[in-house]
């Protein structure tokens, strides 16, 4: 059906990527997890959501993450977020505050043939902040996680701006530590 329709299917990581959670197993948290199920049944509308906060909890190298799937053409779409640490302890950072350099991610992705759209992942409680989700919303979504307010979001959107503004002028180069 989503073959017919055009329509991408696209599997994010377990958040937090563990052996299981309150009883409910946890599938999917590694490369060989996501590649089995692209095994079981291939289709090109079959993708990730490249969320590089969970996908950095796996411990997976997220460069390794980035070439595989963009190799075969998986990757729909990315929550570019950023972590310090991977399960069983770590914790949302700013953008710039993580275990990885952004910039080096976005040109990995660059490299790798990826034309999804980016968008902000979870973000860090900043003092004074307000929810970024509207009242209603916070009051209908089962979920109490704090996921950030709009100063933070702002943060991470003009963040993610600047580098796609300066992504056309650098050189497309191996940029991993």
């Amino acid at each position: 059906m989503a073959e017919a329709e055009g329509i991408t299917l696209a599997l994010h990581p377990n958040d937090p990527p563990v052996p299981s959670l309150a009883g409910v197993p946890g599938l999917f948290r590694s490369i060989a997890s996501f590649q089995r199920a692209f095994d079981l049944r291939s289709s090109a509308q079959h993708g990730i959501i490249l969320c590089l906060g969970s996908w950095a909890e796996t411990g997976e190298d997220l460069f390794r993450v980035i070439e595989h799937f963009g190799q075969q053409n998986k990757l729909s779409y990315c929550h570019f977020q950023s972590v310090r640490g991977s399960v069983p302890r770590f914790e949302e950072r700013f953008i710039d505050d993580g275990d990885y350099d952004p910039m080096a991610l976005l040109l990995a992705m660059q490299r790798a043939g990826f034309t999804g759209a980016i968008i902000p992942g979870h973000v860090p409680q900043v003092e004074g902040d307000i929810e970024w989700r509207t009242e209603r919303a916070a009051t209908q979504t089962p979920y109490k996680h704090p996921m950030g307010g709009y100063r933070a979001r702002a943060y991470t959107v003009g963040f993610i701006k600047g580098m796609l503004a300066a992504l056309p002028h650098l050189a497309v180069q191996d940029t991993r530590p």
